[in-house]
């Protein structure tokens, strides 16, 4: 490598005829070079004098440092032979530090290679050149490299790698590894006692670890026991999942864990309907005694468009609700070829499902239900609720969702309840005030329905204008393709519900109900499909199982109902039969926890001696009877415990008389002044001699 005379003179710092002055005296050896100017003199590096040959070094490393970095080869690594001699590091899991970290440590090493290539500076002077620079310039992008590339671990102070720590990067980079050490990972190995400490915690329900330590400490005998804080530090290592289950089951549970987005897309419009029930967190009069209920709304919901095609309303979820909702879809829509809810017994039934005489198997309709506990599979009804019906149900008075108050919705609940009981005493019927009838609910639900389908912009739907589509503008645009409507004939036979009976000598049996016809002679001994009106039970429909009509069959005397009882009946009944059994249930429960006072036939009772309930009434029926005075009975003065109500209260009023004069009391007599006061005799006694109380202690001013 040669130098030039103008190099030299910038590397020491002197005029330039100083230093040719300087050149010629000692002696450099050099030789020429032809050029523009004439000819010039190069110096070879190695020639000149070590302090020369050392500032023309920093000279170049520096100029080398403070301008662009040109490209150099990176360090190779080691041959596999030699890397094979190395011990096996495990996988670094790469972060985002660490991987800046490791690209600022190759930068480094390149800008070393390069000044070694450069400058002809061995290793070691490189490296120091690299950090006197830096630090002379902590701003430059070398020294912020530096920094970046330097371990967290290591020294502290100015932030710079030391040449030692430099030089073992040369080692890592040949050995083809040089990431920096990962930071500790949590030890998420489970301790002795981790096992014996979760069966004690109940997190599912609701316990504290607090509350868990407490019994894990009471049944852990495996050696050292840790602290609380050591098993909050266990529990914070645990990943999310395994704490979600167990904290949580079921829905909850399913709620935090990975899902599956259903694409409803690959359905047209009207082929899928979607349906569930939903119960409306406020309360509505009933329709038949006024009283307040929670009224249940089934919806059923077409998949695709994410329209509304048919709803109804009753007192809980049932069948006929579902079998309502049904109807009024398929009164105004064409049949689809799926039907999907859940598995409730208001969805999943023999009405529904029934291979012959279900309504859904009549209509040619697939029925698919979802699994137990999964509301997420039926997601897109799902977020209807909190669309739709919980904001409807905000708007009255007598919701109880979350977020209510509650001192409002006591005093709602209070209101309700004393206008019910003045609306059970009056003889004409009032309207209770904040209680919403049936029929406005039922007109609230309708405009609210009939706006989301017309003004509800849906983000599942499409865009149109910037804008997401309506349900009924993605129906108006994409039109079902099913063709197939029920007539009004059809829509009364399939949406009667049917079961398979048995004709016998000319009747069929339904309910302990008898429906006679002489026609159904002909099918005698065979079972045959029954179709029954729910609201109607004097005739039902009979028709073969090939769905060929026998007859309709009339009610008729021999049967054990003294009259016809609907199936609306048979429910109503079912569910009071359940209403009374729960209710008596929760009596006995009542009575079973009476103090065990009640039970006792002999009850001891300080002042008043021992006592039986039938002597308990005679002296409650005593105490009613105004007192009037008694004349003396000769002989034996009675015993404080055998004297009745009057006479005890004024024995107690001559003691009352002694002790205020002042008298002394022998212990006996002080102490049944001072109990008998508390006794409810003496309260009843006091109040009805209260009249004579002005003159008894005008009467011992006196005597005093």
């Amino acid at each position: 490598m040669t130098v030039t005379l103008t190099t030299i003179v910038a590397a020491l710092g002197i005029a330039k005829s100083s230093t040719a002055h300087r050149a010629n005296r000692e002696g450099w050896p050099y030789t020429e070079q032809a050029g523009r100017g004439g000819k010039r003199r190069l110096y070879p590096l190695g020639t000149l004098p070590e302090d020369v040959r050392k500032a023309v070094q920093l000279h170049a490393a520096r100029q080398l440092l403070n301008t662009p970095s040109a490209p150099v080869a990176s360090i190779q690594p080691a041959a596999p032979a030699q890397q094979a001699l190395a011990p096996a590091r495990p996988p670094v899991v790469m972060t985002d530090a660490l991987r800046q970290r490791t690209d600022a440590r190759h930068a480094v090493l390149r800008a070393i290679t390069r000044l070694q290539a450069v400058c002809s500076l061995s290793k070691e002077n490189a490296v120091a050149a690299l950090i006197v620079e830096a630090n002379k310039a902590p701003e430059s992008e070398m020294a912020q490299l530096l920094v970046l590339a330097q371990d967290e671990r290591g020294r502290k102070g100015s932030g710079m790698p030391s040449i030692r720590t430099i030089k073992r990067w040369f080692t890592k980079a040949q050995a083809g590894d040089l990431t920096p050490r990962p930071p500790r990972v949590k030890d998420l190995s489970l301790p002795r006692w981790g096992a014996a400490f979760l069966q004690c915690w109940r997190a599912k329900q609701g316990q504290s670890v607090e509350a868990a330590y407490k019994t894990f400490a009471q049944q852990w005998h495996g050696g050292e026991l840790p602290s609380v804080h050591q098993v909050r530090r266990f529990l914070a290592k645990l990943p999310p999942e395994v704490r979600y289950r167990l904290e949580h089951t079921g829905a909850a549970l399913k709620a935090k864990l990975p899902y599956v987005i259903r694409d409803w897309s690959v359905f047209k419009t009207g082929e899928c309907w979607v349906g569930d029930g939903h119960g409306m967190k406020m309360k509505v009069a009933k329709p038949d005694d006024g009283k307040p209920c929670q009224p249940e709304v089934t919806v059923i919901m077409d998949a695709t468009s994410r329209k509304v095609v048919g709803w109804s309303v009753s007192y809980s979820e049932n069948v006929l609700a579902v079998a309502d909702a049904l109807r009024h879809a398929a009164t105004h829509h064409p049949l689809p070829l799926l039907y999907y809810s859940d598995n409730g017994s208001g969805q999943a039934n023999l009405m529904l499902d029934a291979p012959i005489v279900g309504m859904l198997a009549r209509m040619g309709i697939d029925h698919q239900t979802g699994i137990p506990g999964n509301p997420q599979g039926r997601g897109l009804i799902e977020r209807f609720w909190k669309t739709v019906t919980l904001p409807l149900a905000r708007t009255f008075d007598t919701f109880h969702g979350n977020g209510v108050d509650q001192d409002t919705l006591r005093m709602t609940t209070r209101d309700i309840q004393k206008a019910l009981t003045r609306a059970k005493r009056s003889t004409s019927p009032s309207s209770v005030p904040k209680l919403p009838s049936w029929q406005q609910f039922i007109d609230a639900l309708t405009v609210a329905i009939d706006e989301y389908n017309a003004q509800h912009t849906h983000s599942a739907l499409p865009t149109r204008q910037g804008r997401h589509l309506t349900p009924d503008a993605f129906w108006q645009l994409h039109p079902p393709t099913q063709s197939r409507h029920l007539s009004s004939a059809e829509l009364q036979a399939l949406f009667r519900p049917h079961v398979v009976r048995t004709a016998e000598r000319g009747m069929v049996r339904l309910w302990n109900n008898h429906y006679f016809n002489r026609e159904l002679m002909q099918v005698d001994g065979e079972q045959v499909q029954v179709g029954y009106d729910i609201h109607d039970a004097n005739s039902v429909i009979v028709r073969q199982l090939d769905g060929r009509f026998v007859c309709i069959a009339e009610w008729n005397a021999n049967k054990v109902d003294a009259f016809p009882k609907p199936f609306v009946e048979r429910l109503r009944d079912q569910r009071i039969a359940g209403m009374v059994g729960r209710a008596e249930e929760t009596i006995r429960r009542a009575e079973a926890e009476r103090p065990a006072l009640e039970a006792q036939e002999h009850i001891v009772i300080p002042g008043m001696g021992d006592l039986t309930r039938s002597s308990l009434n005679r002296k409650a029926t005593e105490l009613l009877i105004e007192p009037v005075d008694e004349p003396a009975v000769p002989g034996a003065a009675p015993t404080w415990e055998s004297m009745d109500g009057p006479t005890r209260y004024r024995a107690w009023r001559e003691l009352d008389t002694r002790k205020r004069q002042g008298k002394p009391l022998t212990e006996a007599e002080d102490t049944r002044h001072r109990m008998y006061q508390k006794s409810p005799q003496w309260q009843v006694m006091h109040s009805l001699h209260s009249g004579n109380d002005n003159a008894h202690e005008l009467h011992l001013v006196r005597a005093g």
